[in-house]
Parts: structure tokens; sequence; C-alpha cells
């Protein structure tokens, strides 16, 4: 029986939401490196020949997150205050699975940026910028509504978004499998409060 066109497409959507999806959770639990291909096949229930005729190489799946962080983004700005936005995406990309039940692309990429598989060139995601722009927008809109302290918000948001890759970057160097300081969440944010 041949499968019809619209059919197609969505058994192509599902395959590669699989694929994504056990790919960020063996990057996230046994970092990009150590994950192969045919670890993904299997948590995915596909052939690797399969993922390779959806992404072609593992970083073509590295690549392919922005989506998610998209998604990531919306769902901290849908929250009701800028206090909470700050203290959820904190959260998101500092701490592991296990604490939150959520694989963050965000701190993947951190991870791969930091090890050296992945160059800070924008292609897949702003490092540079990213605290100025994305944080720096949550932080004045903190400081519109009297939550957070005067200051540069661009300026704030690259503070705290350099602080949040020095705790995924330690926790990546220095973890070895076991737990390692994580700081309170309403500490970091207190550091941008009134």
């Amino acid at each position: 029986m041949v499968m019809s066109a619209e059919n197609r497409k969505k058994v192509t959507a599902k395959r590669r939401k699989a694929i994504l999806e056990a790919a960020i959770a063996l990057f996230d639990e046994q970092g990009y490196e150590n994950t192969k291909i045919t670890d993904i096949a299997e948590k995915a229930a596909v052939s690797a020949g399969l993922i390779y005729h959806y992404f072609g190489s593992k970083a073509a799946i590295l690549k392919s997150y922005g989506p998610m962080i998209e998604e990531c983004q919306n769902y901290v700005l849908s929250l009701p205050t800028p206090r909470d936005s700050i203290a959820t995406f904190c959260r998101r990309v500092i701490f592991p699975y296990r604490q939150t039940n959520y694989h963050s692309p965000i701190r993947i990429l951190v991870s791969c940026y930091a090890n050296g598989s992945l160059a800070d060139d924008n292609e897949v995601f702003p490092f540079s910028s990213y605290g100025r722009d994305f944080l720096g927008k949550i932080i004045r809109r903190g400081q519109e509504a009297g939550q957070f302290r005067d200051g540069d918000p661009e300026a704030m948001g690259d503070i705290l978004w350099h602080t949040v890759i020095g705790y995924i970057v330690h926790r990546l160097n220095y973890s070895n499998g076991k737990e390692i300081f994580l700081p309170s969440v309403d500490e970091l944010v207190a550091t941008i409060e009134k």
C-alpha cells in the first residue's frame, strides 16, 4: 500500500522529533562527544541509516535545536513576572535534568562550545550576545516593573549569562558523575533585584 503525501509528512515529522528528543537526552546525560549515532538510533528506535537520512551527521542534529531553544524562550517569556522569567531560565539551563525534568538545548550547546565541539560563530546559537539580547530584555522589563535594580540591563544580562555559563562549565569539568555545588536560583536572581 502506498502512503499518502500527508501521512508520509506526519511519519517524517514523528521520526525527526523522536531522533531530536533521543539525541538531546543522550547529549545531556552522557555528553555530545560520548554519544554515538548508534546510541541515538537505539534510543529513538530507528536505524542509524535513517538518522543519516534525516540529519546527515551528529553535528547536524546539534544544529537543529533552534526550535527547541525558541520554545524554551517563549515559555520563559510567558511567565507572569520578569523575576519568574529569569529564575526559570537560570533553573532550566543550570540545573541537570534530574532536578528540572528538562533537557536544556542551551545547556547542551554551551557544553559543546566549552569543550570545543562547537564554534562561537552564531551559526547555531548567539553565545556572545545572548545575555545582552535575551536576558537584557527581560531585565529591562523587570526594571520597568520595579523588580530589578537600576543599571544597564544589557550589561546586567551579560554578567548573568556569563555566570550561567560558568556554572555549566564547572559542572561539565568537575562533576565526573558526582553531585557538585549548584547555586541557589533565588540568590542568583537577588543579584539583580532591588
